[in-house]
């Protein structure tokens, strides 16, 4: 994604692999964290009829504003993205960039995020048609969503810089 929102087309080099799997788990805590509203909103369930040791769970009426959330945070995942490779981790919390980032472009934003899901259901059905996709679509389900992120970024860099 760096490399293509700075303008290459080549993949990266396979160096300093440390330095990308610390940056590519601290990216996946930050979307941890931007996650927890909707697992909270959506997985708070009361019981309603209890008959022995079995119980009859209802979701509170909460559960749909943490499946809204969840639609909110896909589309903002590549502004989040986006932000967390170009300042860091507070930088992926900066609410108004995010929020300039996701509404610069919001039709390409949409795009982005649709073309993202169909990359990853190409990958998950390569797993699950002759376990092929572990070696082939899974990387390059992931390599197309980067590369879409990356030119997510590379257009949306001045809406992240606007004050």
């Amino acid at each position: 994604m760096r490399t293509i929102s700075r303008g290459g087309r080549e993949l990266p080099p396979w160096t300093d692999v440390g330095t990308k799997l610390r940056e590519g788990f601290v990216l996946s805590v930050v979307l941890f964290i931007w996650g927890l509203p909707a697992s909270i909103l959506s997985s708070i369930s009361f019981p309603v009829n209890c008959v022995g040791s079995s119980c009859t769970y209802h979701p509170s009426v909460l559960a749909p504003l943490g499946g809204l959330y969840s639609l909110l945070l896909a589309f903002l995942t590549a502004a989040i993205w986006s932000q967390y490779l170009e300042g860091g981790f507070a930088s992926a919390f900066d609410f108004r960039a995010i929020f300039r980032r996701a509404g610069l472009y919001p039709g390409m934003t949409v795009m982005v995020w649709l073309m993202a899901i169909v990359a990853g259901i190409i990958g998950a059905l390569g797993v699950i048609v002759v376990v092929i996709g572990l070696f082939f679509t899974l990387p390059y389900a992931f390599a197309v969503i980067a590369n879409l992120y990356g030119q997510f970024s590379q257009r949306t860099q001045r809406a992240a810089t606007a004050v």
